[in-house]
Parts: structure tokens; C-alpha cells; sequence
């Protein structure tokens, strides 16, 4: 009779290298498809300067004048896709420096806040005040409602893997005779230090977001955030926590 002492550690290697194999997947198939968008987004501004310059030097190639319904298409189309370069930019930078980070809460599917007039906003998937477009991501692997890790790329913040929370393993990984604070204040993103290290220099929460080109209401939730990490109540506090635990030490 095999033991399942042997069988456990089996289990998670394999559904360890399965979420390996599928994050690198889904970083190609990002990768693809913001390089598509920003080479096609390349592309359509070479075609405008072409019909610019062909209407301009060529007035007979447009008898009609086309070109005033063709060039507000192709900035229309170059508008949909004016994220891509920046966005491919952003995942380029975290592939580089391997600029990953996990948020662990209780996950829900929403549609992508703004107007939208031609076309239906998409899904997003949040967690504890973090919202990530799904991009085709499985839908059985979201695990709405229930408590799961994600894990993302800081600056890009695109959604690598979702997995469900283990309680047992988070606490053995964790050293039992650290404070609670501590050991969240090791979950804090990059981008929540810079939040706190901002605060303690005394900056608002409107300046804050003006620094990190964010949105005030964002910089609120990500407070609420840090504070539930770091175990305090207020901003004085979060400042005073964050330089006991060492964090503005840590490059």
C-alpha cells in the first residue's frame, strides 16, 4: 500500500509544473498579441502619412475626396489600439526583471469601469482592491467567489495564474514566531511601499496619485489595503510600522 506522504508531494510537483507550463503560455500569447497591436497600430500611421501625402501631392488619386472618410477610420482603428504599445512596453520591462507579485483575497468578476458606446466593456477579475483584465483567461480557473492567490506582473499588471488559497501551506511558509504584521508587511507590493514611502514624506492621497499616475480613488484602496497588511488604523501608523519592520531599508 503506497503512503500518502509519498503520494502529496507527487500532486504538487506536477500541478506545480502545469502552472508553470500554463503561465509561460499565456506570457507568449500576450506577448503576441500587444506586438501585433503594436505593429499594426505602426502600420496604420504609416498609412496615414501615405494618404496625407498621396492627397496632397496627388489631389486626382481622391476625385471624391475619400480621403476625409479614410483617415477618421484609420485614427479611429489607431485609437482602439493606442494601449498596445505601452502596455508591450510595460510587459517587455517585468519579462526583464522577472517583476512579479501575488495578491491573496476573495476573487469576483466585474465589467471594466468607463463608457463604452460601440462595444461591450470586458471582464475584469478583482482581488482585494486589485483589478486585472482577464485577456482569455479560463473562466473555470477563476474561482469566483472563493478565497485564491493571484499572481500578476507589477507593471504591466497582467493576470498570470490564479490558484486557490491554502491556509496550511501559507502558515507553513510563514514563521510562526513573527508578529501577523510582519509577516503581511512581506506581501506587500512594490507599488504599496512606494504608496507608504510617499506617505511618510507627508505627501496626500491626491499628490500620491499623482506621482504614481494613478487614480485618487485607487491610492484610497490600496491604503485600506496596506493598512489591513500592516495591522494599524491610520496613515501615522502605517508610517511608523513600515520603518519598524525596515521596509524603506529594502531596495
Amino acid at each position: 500500500m503506497i503512503e500518502l506522504n509519498y503520494i502529496e508531494p507527487l500532486i504538487k510537483s506536477m500541478v506545480k509544473a502545469y502552472d508553470s507550463e500554463f503561465k509561460q503560455k499565456r506570457i507568449q500569447q500576450l506577448n503576441a498579441k500587444l506586438k501585433r497591436g503594436y505593429i499594426a497600430l505602426f502600420l496604420l500611421g504609416l498609412v496615414v502619412i501615405g494618404v496625407l501625402v498621396i492627397a496632397l501631392l496627388v489631389p486626382s488619386t481622391f476625385p471624391q475626396d475619400q480621403h476625409f472618410i479614410i483617415i477618421p477610420l484609420l485614427f479611429f482603428w489607431m485609437f482602439l489600439l493606442r494601449n498596445y504599445p505601452r502596455q508591450y512596453y510595460l510587459l517587455k520591462k517585468d519579462l526583464n526583471r522577472e517583476n512579479t507579485s501575488q495578491v491573496t483575497g476573495l476573487s469576483f468578476v466585474h465589467n471594466k469601469p468607463g463608457f463604452r458606446v460601440l462595444f461591450s466593456p470586458p471582464l475584469q477579475l478583482s482581488v482585494e482592491g486589485h483589478s486585472f483584465d482577464l485577456d482569455e483567461y479560463p473562466a473555470n480557473q477563476l474561482f469566483i467567489g472563493q478565497t485564491v492567490c493571484v499572481e500578476y506582473f507589477e507593471q504591466s499588471n497582467i493576470l498570470l495564474s490564479v490558484t486557490l488559497f491554502d491556509p496550511k501551506q501559507d502558515s507553513s511558509s510563514s514563521d510562526t514566531s513573527s508578529p501577523n504584521s510582519t509577516a503581511n508587511a512581506l506581501l506587500l507590493s512594490d507599488l504599496e511601499v512606494s504608496i507608504i514611502r510617499l506617505m511618510t514624506a507627508g505627501l496626500a492621497d491626491k499628490l500620491i496619485a499623482r506621482e504614481l499616475e494613478l487614480e485618487p480613488a485607487t491610492v484610497r484602496t490600496y491604503n485600506s489595503t496596506i493598512y489591513r497588511k500592516l495591522g494599524v488604523k491610520n496613515r501615522k501608523e502605517a508610517s511608523q510600522k513600515a520603518q519598524e519592520l525596515g521596509l524603506f531599508d529594502v531596495n
